[in-house]
């Protein structure tokens, strides 16, 4: 499911679609999907402790963890996945 992300980047605010198609992954701003295809392939970290993300254009979660790591997002609207690590539950091995 496509979702929007507006942010701040070197300065200038842009506003994506992100569409988690590998061909057309961001829509709306040309300096953000240069980012997306600069860090294809690459991880990110959201906390020293992770979790790690390699940023792939098909996979929505990956190009916000991108987002969320190298850019100052503003607002991300619904749809969006959420990049919180699964939390374990007790007693279930």
């Amino acid at each position: 499911m496509a979702f929007t992300v507006i942010g701040v980047l070197d300065g200038v605010v842009y506003e994506v679609r992100v569409t988690g198609q590998a061909s057309d992954p961001v829509q709306g701003s040309k300096l953000v999907r240069s980012l997306v295809k600069q860090w294809t392939g690459r991880t990110v970290s959201l906390t020293p402790a992770g979790p790690v993300h390699t940023v792939n254009p098909g996979d929505a979660r990956s190009v916000l963890a991108l987002l969320a790591t190298q850019t100052k997002v503003q607002q991300v609207g619904e749809g969006a996945p959420s990049l919180a690590p699964p939390r374990p539950v007790r007693g279930v091995s």
